[in-house]
C-alpha cells in the first residue's frame, strides 16, 4: 500500500519471527532469532492489505502456517553438556556427569543434523553440546579416581582393624588434664590410629580430643599420652574414657586437632 515503508515486520503468516515487506508485497525473506532464511512456501495471495497501524498484514483467508524451526534440542544439548562438565569430576556425582555427557553428545549431533537440513536452529549451541559431551565423559575418569580414593580413606578411618586400647592414668596437671594409656595392634599389618578421648568432671563431659598414634606394628603395644587444656574449669579429679578408636582421618583432615 502507498506510504508503507519497506522493512522487517512480525510475520503475518506466523511461520517465522519476522518477514521482509519490500514496500509493495510480502517477500520470502524471513528471520528467526536474528538468523535469515528463505521461506520455501508461497508468501502471497490476492488481497494483502494494511492494518489500522499501517503495518502490512495477511489476508484473512490464509490458512494456518506451520511452526518455525525449533532450537529445543540444541538448548538441551548445551544444558546437559554444562551439567556433565560441572559434575563429571566430582566424587560419586561422576555418574550423573557421564549420563549428562552422553545426552549432550547425542542431542548435539541430532540438533546439528536438523540445523543443516533447515528443520531447526541453534547451530552454535548444538556444536557446544557436541564439544562439551566428550569433555564431560573424560572428566568422569577423574571423578571415578577421586571416588575410589575417598572410599579407601573412609574405609581406613572407620575400619582400623582389631585393636585394644586402655587408659593407664588420668589426673589434673595445673590448668590441664594429663591422660596416658596404651594401644595394642591385634591385626597382622601396621596401622595408624585415632583415639577419641573424653574427659569428664563427674558425669559432665568437659572436653573431647583426638589422640593420633601412628605406624603401630602388628602385635605392638604402644604407649601414648596427651595433655588436655580444657575449655572450661579443670576438674580436680577428672575421669578419662576412650569413646572410640578409629583409623587416620581421611586425607589427614582432622576437624578436632
Amino acid at each position: 500500500m502507498p506510504g508503507t515503508p519497506a522493512g522487517w515486520f512480525p510475520d503475518p503468516l506466523g511461520r517465522y519471527d519476522h518477514r521482509w515487506y519490500n514496500g509493495t508485497v510480502w517477500t520470502a525473506d524471513v528471520s528467526v532469532d536474528g538468523q535469515r532464511y528463505v521461506d520455501p512456501m508461497p508468501v502471497a495471495l490476492p488481497g494483502q492489505f494494511v492494518g489500522p497501524n499501517g503495518v502490512p498484514t495477511a489476508h484473512q483467508g490464509w490458512a494456518a502456517a506451520p511452526k518455525p524451526p525449533s532450537r529445543t534440542l540444541a538448548v538441551l544439548a548445551l544444558v546437559f553438556g554444562l551439567i556433565g562438565v560441572a559434575t563429571g569430576w566430582m566424587p560419586f556425582l561422576f555418574v550423573i556427569g557421564a549420563l549428562a555427557g552422553i545426552a549432550a553428545l547425542v542431542l548435539g549431533l541430532v540438533a546439528r543434523s536438523r540445523v543443516r537440513s533447515g528443520r531447526a536452529t541453534g547451530a552454535k549451541m548444538a556444536i557446544a553440546g557436541i564439544a562439551l559431551g566428550p569433555l564431560a565423559i573424560g572428566l568422569c575418569v577423574v571423578g571415578a579416581i577421586l571416588t575410589g580414593m575417598f572410599v579407601r580413606e573412609l574405609t581406613r578411618f572407620t575400619e582400623p582393624g582389631p585393636v585394644d586400647a586402655e587408659i593407664t592414668s588420668c589426673s589434673a596437671d595445673g590448668p590441664a588434664v594429663r591422660a596416658a594409656g596404651t594401644i595394642e595392634n591385634l591385626d597382622d599389618e601396621a596401622h595408624d590410629y585415632t583415639i577419641v578421648l573424653e574427659v569428664y568432671d563427674g558425669r559432665d563431659l568437659v572436653d573431647r580430643v583426638d589422640v593420633a598414634v601412628e605406624d603401630v606394628a602388628p602385635g605392638e603395644v604402644r604407649d601414648w599420652d596427651r595433655t588436655i587444656v580444657t575449655r572450661g574449669d579443670t576438674p580436680d579429679e577428672p575421669t578419662c574414657e576412650i569413646f572410640a578408636v578409629n583409623g587416620p582421618f581421611p586425607f589427614g583432615l582432622n576437624p578436632n586437632p
